[in-house]
């Protein structure tokens, strides 16, 4: 198991290659849609809203609220937007951008996404086009998020990283150019750390596992203070800050893959919000609500007795340790009694 990050990737995209790829991207989009639906013209609302249309039509006129788009005129658009970045330095000096996007604007990472997405799709429409089912079927578990990537059991990731490599197998060129610098963050057999999630096999062997990752919990972060969550006097409505519970616990039950994982990270986010103030009779109630429209986690028993005992459990903080419980070992799968 792998995991990658592209280093300073926004500073390093060339500014041509992203209009080209975009424009790529762009052509197969509208491409796509025209044989799904014929629709050509894609109608914007000022409120997010968006719809497909055959053609433009005069009575289609672009206004404060509703804008019409079509393949040509959203390939102009990015290509100004990409070209036309200025940084006003001191009361004098105005630069132009000419390599890399500024980090933080709205379009950014949306615009890097893509672009990342142009060279992937290309890489697999030249590898289907070649026959290279075994190429294919090397990357089923290779994926991307943003600027982050993991790979699992791929030996063909490191050899096709790079558009410039054509001699790995017939000649098939890699995937990314080469001034995106593709840096390796971790290497390991037993785990790895990826996003918001620790990627695992018990002892190294077996199925793969997850558990969810809080980069807190490690250097550099380990120790460091931080506020991740509304204190209970803020002026939230009492909905908003204990449905930040329910949105932990959806996000603990999808990642973790073990019932002992699972309590460790609903026993700390209690801790946690019990410090800012919130009243253990609402998280109890909050808790029980999620346990109760989820009685199938993790072979939980039916009956009214198994919930209340897994649900006093989970309540019990005063049990929990600041060590969550080991990925290996022979007794890293063992759930709460």
């Amino acid at each position: 198991m792998k995991t990658f990050d592209f280093e300073q990737m926004y500073t390093n995209i060339e500014l041509d290659a992203l209009v080209e790829k975009m424009d790529e991207v762009v052509a197969l989009g509208f491409r796509k849609q025209r044989e799904l639906t014929r629709d050509t013209v894609l109608e914007l609302s000022l409120d997010g809203e968006h719809k497909w249309l055959r053609n433009k039509h005069p009575v289609h006129k672009n206004s404060a609220k509703r804008v019409y788009v079509d393949e040509a005129v959203l390939r102009r658009w990015i290509d100004y937007l990409v070209r036309n970045t200025y940084l006003h330095v001191g009361s004098e000096l105005v630069v132009q951008q000419r390599v890399g996007l500024p980090m933080g604007t709205n379009c950014a990472v949306h615009l890097a996404n893509y672009f990342l997405f142009g060279y992937e799709y290309d890489f697999v429409h030249r590898a289907v086009s070649a026959g290279k089912r075994e190429v294919l079927e090397a990357f089923r578990w290779t994926l991307r998020f943003i600027d982050d990537l993991v790979s699992v059991d791929n030996p063909l990731f490191r050899p096709f990283c790079y558009f410039d490599i054509t001699d790995v197998t017939d000649g098939l060129a890699g995937i990314y150019p080469k001034f995106l610098n593709l840096k390796e963050e971790s290497n390991s057999e037993l785990e790895v750390d990826y996003i918001d999630t620790t990627i695992y096999r018990v002892d190294g062997v077996g199925p793969y596992r997850t558990r969810v990752f809080d980069k807190r919990d490690k250097p550099p972060l380990l120790g460091l203070e931080t506020d991740k969550f509304p204190h209970a006097s803020s002026f939230l409505s009492s909905r908003s800050k204990y449905g930040v519970l329910t949105g932990q616990l959806h996000r603990f039950l999808r990642i973790n893959s073990t019932k002992s994982q699972y309590a460790w990270w609903h026993k700390r986010m209690i801790r946690e919000l019990s410090k800012k103030g919130y009243s253990p009779h609402l998280l109890r109630s909050y808790s029980g609500r999620f346990v109760t429209g989820h009685r199938y986690m993790y072979g939980l028993p039916r009956g009214k007795k198994p919930y209340i005992k897994w649900l006093n459990y989970l309540m019990d903080v005063k049990e929990h340790s600041l060590t969550p419980p080991p990925l290996h070992g022979g007794n890293a799968n063992r759930g709460p009694s």
